[in-house]
Parts: C-alpha cells; structure tokens; sequence
C-alpha cells in the first residue's frame, strides 16, 4: 500500500515539475515578444553616418562626413522602415581660410556640395514638410525659401561666412548630385560607419538608381523670388 502510494506521489510530482517547465517557457517566449507587439523593439530616433567620397564638376575629390537622423514611423518588426529623414548633419575642410565647416539641417538634405571659383556650394532639398523659425521679422523658412519646384535652397560658404546663394551662381557642370542623398535608410544602412568610396556610390546608383526628378536639378523660375 505504501509502495503503491510512493510511486502514485512521484508521477504527481513529475507531472507538476513538467508544467512548470511548460508555463515557464510559454512566460519567458511571452515576455520577449512583448517589446515588439507594443512597438518599442527599437528607439523612436537613430542615425546612420559615414565619410563619403565627393567628386567635385573638376575631377577633384574631397571628404565628407556626413551624419543622418531619422525618426521611425509605427511599429514595425523591421529596423529600418517605415522611417523618415529628420536631420543631415554636414562636416568638411573648407581650406585654411575657413577651416573644418559643420552645419546641421533640420528637415533638409544635401544634395550637392561644390566648389566654384573658389567659394563652396552646398544644394539643400526639403523633406518632410516646411520648417519655419522665428526671427526678429517674425516666422520665415527656415533655410529660405525654394528655388525650384523640387524644394532645392542653394546656400554659399567662403571667408565671408555662410549665406544664400542661388541655383544661377553654378554652371550646369556644377548642378550634378553628388552625394548619396540619405533616403531610403533601410539600403543606406551597409555604409553606416564606413568610408563610402566613389566606386562603392557607382555601384549604389546602379542598383538603385536616382529618378529624374532626383539628378536634373531645375534651375529657378522667372518668377522666384532670388536671395538678396
């Protein structure tokens, strides 16, 4: 009779350890799909940088870094999409004049950095709708207003300082993209962290190649209003 209920006693007991192992797995498996069903897997904010090669209108080759904020959109179980581009941060050596030039761009991307004549170009497009700043005149765009249809802003950097130029001041040969433009992130994440060489952007632009609206830079209409 003992023996009988000894034996009865362990099978209980193994029966309940192996629902507590069961339950505890069904915890630990709940408890890590948690973060991804409520949309927090990954931070609302990240960047991606990296220091890209571009080839300037006279063959030259100058070093950029170039640093890109983002903000995720919804949930979602991938890393980098949906996502919108926030900010492009910029940083160059201007030459001994000028020294290392660094500027952050809210809500805009760059799209061509030159030099002509010796005073630096950089192209700037609008995304992700208008940014406006308050001054002492009262709220303007921030980075001025449009040249073209496309949102483009051409901005001028020399000794003088940084100001607004025009899309008018650059030749044709200097109205070419030539920096990676930051979007998508999900197929600009490989070159996180790396120098990004003039083959490995030839390569890029192949498979994914620019629109038309994206490479021919309209030049500013008849009726735009031109920087003072």
């Amino acid at each position: 009779m003992n023996c009988c209920n000894s034996t009865g006693s362990s099978e209980v007991i193994g029966e309940l350890h192996r629902n507590q192992g069961t339950n505890r797995r069904t915890w630990l498996a709940a408890a890590a799909a948690t973060p991804l069903l409520s949309g927090c897997f990954w931070p609302r904010f990240f960047e991606l940088d990296w220091d890209e090669e571009v080839q300037l209108h006279d063959g030259r080759v100058i070093l950029v870094k170039l640093k890109y904020t983002y903000e995720r959109l919804g949930s979602s179980f991938k890393r980098y999409i949906p996502s919108i581009l926030r900010a492009t941060e910029i940083s160059f050596d201007a030459g001994e004049s000028i020294g290392r030039f660094t500027q952050v761009f809210q809500k805009h991307r760059i799209d061509i950095v030159e030099q002509v004549n010796g005073k630096w170009y950089l192209l700037l497009e609008q995304v992700g709708g208008l940014l406006a700043v308050q001054t002492s005149s009262g709220w303007v765009e921030a980075w001025g207003s449009a040249e073209n249809s496309s949102g483009h802003k051409c901005w001028s950097l020399d000794e003088n300082g940084f100001v607004q130029a025009s899309l008018n001041d650059l030749p044709d040969s200097a109205l070419k993209v030539n920096v990676l433009i930051g979007v998508p992130a999900e197929q600009l994440s490989v070159f996180d962290s790396q120098r990004v060489t003039l083959m490995q952007k030839k390569d890029y632009l192949q498979m994914y190649p620019l629109n038309p609206s994206e490479y021919r830079i309209e030049r500013p209409s008849k009726n735009s209003s031109q920087p003072k």
